[in-house]
């Protein structure tokens, strides 16, 4: 199995959703998050790649791949996948839980 291939799924059935990394790759460069082209992106999406995002207005950014000791040099040093894959979800769930919190749901 690869993820690069498409042939992994990346799902919670208790919650409905559901990826693949070239889905993924896709949804990113449709929505203007990542101005990488998805055949590109999905190899780099699930290795040891960063984005560094655009310092000017001409400058599109770049996506660079982690050397060693590159992400102690970082301030936020983070895979492409955790960012842009995993971090939306990791968000919500937080979201969804300190909202249950709040109107005295208690934990989830």
């Amino acid at each position: 199995f690869d993820p690069q291939k498409g042939n992994v799924i990346f799902a919670s059935a208790l919650y409905g959703w559901g990826f693949t990394v070239p889905a993924l790759s896709r949804s990113l460069f449709r929505n203007k998050i990542l101005p990488i082209k998805p055949v590109l992106l999905k190899q780099c999406l699930f290795g040891d790649f960063y984005f560094k995002p655009a310092s000017t207005k001409d400058d599109k950014g770049k996506m660079l791949k982690w050397k060693n000791g590159d992400h102690q040099k970082l301030s936020q040093p983070v895979p492409l996948f955790a960012e842009y894959g995993l971090q939306p979800l990791w968000d919500i769930y937080e979201g969804i839980a300190s909202a249950a919190v709040s109107c005295g749901l208690g934990s989830i």
